[in-house]
């Protein structure tokens, strides 16, 4: 705890930027960085996230990229839908609830701007499923929603062509190849509109509107992205007009929405519990960000098979939520184990090797730490404001 919090709770720093992000930052990893400063400097947090916030473009958008002079990224690409996520859990842990509605009042509207931007822009058939044009949007970089690849010339042919077509226009609805019905942002969108609507009840805001997108995004989810052959969840390309099939843990994210009923939740777990996804297994750590049989030597950040705090952090919120507490506990477990032996990495090798479990990428991710940090404190009980 003490050594995350020296890590996460410090002023910040490009030194604790991952290789593959200098020159810019994801607001993905930034983002998460704050879910453990809350418990631990939660004025910090609060003035990061105010900081994050002011990127944010006139017509809602906030950027996935804080991008330095000639990087050449896209500004339109979105930051995953997790602003409103992180301000209630700014409200759940203040230590002042009256400093906490404050922030909660100066920021809603903000927030709010950047669901009806989603809504309004990424939505074009009114179905609720608002796509992605990059699969940086998600906060999982290339792999399968690339037809398979996961080398940075496809990604950055994507991001190339994608910059260059208007979203409000409906350009990009109309020319671009990779339009995306993604069923990991379409799950924190899901669970950030849940969020919205408790924080407009706290301040007396009209939720009319979120609670509108929030029930149709749940329906349409289970109605057009869930596969009864294979009892789990799959992406859609609008563009192509084809199914994408997932082999990954993207397809087991709308846990953490609650959008499953009871029933598909059950399906979901027993998949989780395959061979393939390792959860029967006693030579490999939960959980594969994909299935076991898709390895390779370039798993860095790529999303081929690690094990990445993130995804366990997501997933397991999930679990608890349809009572599923033995997996939720053995995933909690093992994602404590990978960080005591080995530090803060981006991602850990999910099999077990008798020299002792090992890291992959950046050993000293602030994004790891912060989320060890929230782990234990809920685990614990803890209070450490400081």
């Amino acid at each position: 705890m003490q050594a995350a919090i020296s890590l996460n709770g410090g002023v910040r720093s490009t030194r604790y930027l991952s290789p593959v992000q200098q020159g810019y930052h994801f607001h993905w990893s930034q983002l998460w960085s704050l879910f453990g400063k809350t418990h631990t400097h939660w004025e910090d947090a609060a003035r990061d996230f105010r900081g994050m916030m002011a990127y944010q473009q006139p017509g809602g958008l906030v950027p996935n990229f804080v991008v330095s002079k000639g990087s050449g990224l896209s500004a339109d690409l979105l930051a995953p839908p997790l602003p409103a996520i992180l301000l209630y859990h700014l409200y759940e842990f203040a230590p002042d609830k009256r400093q906490a509605l404050a922030l909660v009042q100066a920021l809603y509207p903000s927030v709010l701007a950047f669901h009806q931007h989603i809504y309004t822009y990424r939505d074009p058939l009114e179905e609720g499923l608002p796509f992605i044009w990059h699969p940086a949007e998600s906060g999982f970089l290339a792999h399968e929603l690339l037809d398979g690849s996961t080398d940075a010339a496809s990604w950055n042919s994507l991001l190339e062509a994608g910059g260059q077509l208007d979203v409000a226009s409906g350009e990009m609805f109309r020319h671009h190849q990779f339009l995306v019905q993604d069923p990991m942002f379409l799950s924190l969108l899901t669970w950030a509109n849940e969020c919205l609507i408790k924080l407009g009840g706290l301040i007396r805001k009209d939720i009319e509107e979120v609670l509108y997108w929030h029930e149709l995004t749940t329906y349409s989810i289970n109605q057009k992205l869930w596969q009864a052959e294979t009892k789990q969840y799959i992406a859609y390309n609008l563009s192509a007009e084809q199914r994408i099939e997932l082999d990954s843990i993207r397809a087991f994210m709308p846990l953490v929405g609650e959008i499953p009923t009871q029933e598909q939740a059950e399906l979901l777990l027993r998949r989780m519990e395959s061979t393939d996804m390792g959860g029967q297994l006693q030579d490999n750590y939960l959980f594969p960000s994909r299935g076991m049989g898709i390895r390779g030597s370039d798993v860095l950040l790529e999303g081929k098979s690690l094990v990445q705090l993130d995804f366990n952090w997501m997933i397991i919120k999930g679990l608890l939520r349809y009572d599923f507490d033995e997996m939720a506990a053995k995933m909690e477990r093992d994602s404590l184990d990978l960080v005591w032996h080995t530090g803060f990495w981006d991602g850990y090798d999910p099999l077990r090797y008798e020299s002792g479990p090992r890291g992959w990428g950046y050993q000293y991710s602030p994004k790891t730490a912060s989320l060890l940090i929230d782990l234990l404190i809920r685990k614990k009980g803890w209070a450490i404001f400081q």
